[in-house]
């Protein structure tokens, strides 16, 4: 990885005012030196230390470095701030209002005053991504300081990066492959005022993985093509080729000279023959209704894809692959057979060879999916993935907890396999598969109502809220359930099981700490899934651990019932996350195998 800075304090200074920030956390580096870099009408001086060793990279409080996609300055989430501004005229200072409108203002507390400093203490908790500090004298910008908040529990130079492409990747893959049952009686769908990240999203998946490279190789490689018949004006000396067409020709042109009254042969023409004639032609041409159908919908796309440039900009992950997808679709734009096709302002889909050539039909599907994007509900999901402000990490995790399991389900099915869309986070709201004679079922954010029958999947006393809850059905029998929770803020598998001598002393609850009475309300959480949720027999944690192992407590020597433990971390090592995914889908393996026993 490139060098990049340890910083201990910030300041900022220009024309009218002075920022210092330092960390609450204060590391003892070695070698401190003093920086200076210009930033336009300010400067920006650090305190720090060169650094080349990764390990300390998600550890120190601050960090200056210049990666691309990312703000030079780059704190770290759940850490404390001390922000000292220094101004002359403070009564018409405004000191952090909001930080960003995702989520509530870092500031803690009130802003202190005194003399002509003030004081405020900031902590971004779980939220990373692009920010800035920003401080307004008489309503007017007096400085905004671009940052980055960095991920705490996850490598964010690789890992972070990873899960965000994961996410994007396989629920793109889910859609693609999904059937689209939206009538495509319109005209130029593509003005639709809905959200542009939508069709970001599916371009992206088109996109990926070659599906619509490989498709237009399919096209290029073997066109529809048509006969066309075409002419041009020579001479009756340059006539290369006679038949009726040319004798329709001659009787038709305009164009006549006298010839030798000696000929006798040309007296029935009375010594008169044509001067131009039109000689036709016969060939194949690239412009039919189907390959301006694939014209039409690439010019679109480029049109979508470039008003997300501008929207986005090149300094952003969603700017930034548009302009990679951009030269994609022009390259394909300028290849030769479309150089021939006519434009068309409408879009032509009731030609049965776009539905069912090979190539072509990948467009057409293509071209539903695109229509589908603006029919999904998933606002919020895409504001999770592409925000350009900060955003909540635990919600990124448990979107990213999601597509895991839908991976590792699609690996155990040996039948149909089917998932049904939500809206909002919730954009996934069922999965289901069958698994030989069993059917898994996955529901995600299902609310579990109280219930004073025998329903299965209810409460007995009230709601239960769980992030997954994985149904284990022989037939239309539900044999049993188990439930899953993310949580991102746990980082190994004992950290839930942990106790100290204060724990088991109820009188000393007051000297415990906030993260400690958070682990303890977490673990009974999954008590209370366990034993509240009629058919629930297991309740796990699921955290972003790098171990390989479950951690299990059991009530009995049987797999169920029990609570416990279980890693998945969004590693950039694919080799790595196959190993975490094939010990779940083993721990999947024995509750069915511990379900089957029971019901024979």
């Amino acid at each position: 990885m490139e060098e990049f800075y340890l910083v201990n304090k910030v300041v900022v200074v220009n024309s009218c005012l002075k920022i210092t920030i330092e960390s609450s956390k204060q590391f003892e580096y070695t070698a401190m030196e003093t920086i200076t870099i210009n930033k336009g009408s300010h400067k920006i001086i650090l305190d720090c230390e060169k650094c080349l060793d990764k390990s300390l990279y998600s550890q120190s409080p601050i960090i200056y470095s210049t990666e691309s996609l990312m703000e030079d300055l780059k704190f770290l989430e759940n850490n404390t701030y001390t922000i000292e501004v220094e101004h002359d005229n403070l009564s018409n200072l405004t000191l952090l209002p909001r930080l960003h409108n995702f989520s509530a203002s870092p500031l803690q507390g009130k802003v202190r005053y005194l003399n002509n400093l003030a004081y405020a203490k900031i902590n971004w908790e779980s939220f990373v991504g692009k920010d800035s500090i920003g401080i307004f004298w008489n309503f007017e910008d007096a400085l905004n300081l671009p940052i980055e908040i960095r991920a705490a529990k996850i490598d964010y130079l690789s890992d972070y990066k990873t899960m965000i492409d994961n996410i994007n990747n396989i629920c793109s893959d889910v859609l693609w492959s999904s059937k689209s049952t939206i009538s495509l009686n319109v005209e130029n769908t593509f003005d639709s005022e809905k959200s542009m990240l939508s069709k970001f999203f599916f371009i992206r998946a088109a996109f990926s993985d070659l599906k619509l490279l490989s498709s237009f190789e399919e096209i290029v490689n073997a066109p529809i093509t048509k006969l066309q018949e075409t002419f041009k004006e020579v001479t009756i000396g340059e006539v290369s080729s006679f038949d009726h067409r040319t004798i329709i020709s001659m009787l038709n042109s305009p164009y006549w000279i006298e010839t030798d009254p000696s000929a006798s042969l040309l007296s029935v023409s009375q010594n008169s023959l044509p001067l131009i004639l039109n000689e036709y032609h016969t060939h194949l041409s690239y412009d039919t209704t189907e390959n301006r159908f694939i014209k039409y919908l690439l010019e679109e796309v480029s049109l979508i894809l470039n008003e997300l440039i501008v929207q986005y900009t090149k300094k952003t992950i969603v700017g930034l692959e548009s302009f990679r997808l951009l030269s994609i679709v022009n390259e394909m734009l300028s290849h030769y057979i479309l150089q021939e096709v006519k434009s068309i302002p409408y879009v032509e889909t009731g030609n049965l060879a776009i539905r069912r050539v090979p190539g072509y039909s990948d467009f057409y599907t293509f071209f539903e999916q695109l229509l589908m994007s603006e029919s999904l509900q998933w606002d919020e999901f895409f504001n999770i993935l592409f925000h350009k402000q900060v955003k909540p990490i635990y919600d990124l995790y448990e979107a990213w907890v999601l597509t895991e399991l839908l991976e590792i389900l699609k690996s155990m099915s040996t039948g149909g396999f089917n998932v049904e869309f939500g809206s909002g986070k919730r954009f996934i709201k069922r999965i289901s598969t069958e698994f030989y004679s069993f059917n898994l079922e996955l529901l995600y954010q299902h609310k579990l109502q109280h219930s004073k029958n025998d329903d299965p999947l209810s409460s007995y006393s009230m709601r239960m809220d769980p992030d997954f809850l994985l149904n284990i059905y022989k037939g239309d029998n539900l044999l049993g359930s188990v439930v899953f929770d993310a949580k991102y803020k746990l980082n190994k598998l004992n950290e839930l099981f942990t106790y100290s001598k204060d724990d088991l002393d109820d009188t000393n609850l007051g000297n415990l700490t906030d993260a400690r009475i958070a682990k303890r309300v977490d673990l009974m959480t999954m008590h209370a899934y366990k034993d509240a949720i009629r058919v629930v027999k297991g309740s796990y944690v699921i955290l972003p651990s790098v171990e390989q192992s479950i951690e299990l407590w059991r009530e009995r020597k049987d797999i169920v019932p029990s609570i416990g433990a279980i890693p998945l971390y969004p590693s950039s090592n694919s080799e790595f996350k196959d190993k975490q995914r094939d010990t779940f889908t083993r721990f999947i393996k024995k509750l069915i195998t511990h379900y089957k026993r029971k019901s024979t």
